[in-house]
């Protein structure tokens, strides 16, 4: 069974002209879990997306499932980070 991890972390962006702060994901790597005869084994991968979603979409596409891992809360979840 295969899954793919996206990690990301949580960036503070100050808007000082409009006064206003906002919190931004911002990508860090994607991961490849492979569990095997037992034994769990991962590798660091690519993809050709570059956006949250094309990336979700283009793993889900080949038959894989996607999870999200908010590195800065130690969250995992399976929706889009916001």
């Amino acid at each position: 069974m295969r899954r793919i991890v996206i990690e990301y972390d949580e960036v503070k962006n100050r808007n000082v002209a409009m006064g206003r702060s906002s919190i931004e994901p911002v990508f860090k790597r994607i991961i490849s879990w492979l569990h095997k005869d037992g034994e769990m084994t991962w590798k660091e991968i690519k993809c050709p997306q570059k956006s949250f979603y094309g990336m979700k979409g283009y793993y889900n596409t080949l038959g894989v499932s996607v999870l999200f891992y908010n590195r800065t809360k130690n969250e995992w979840h399976k929706n889009l980070p916001n």
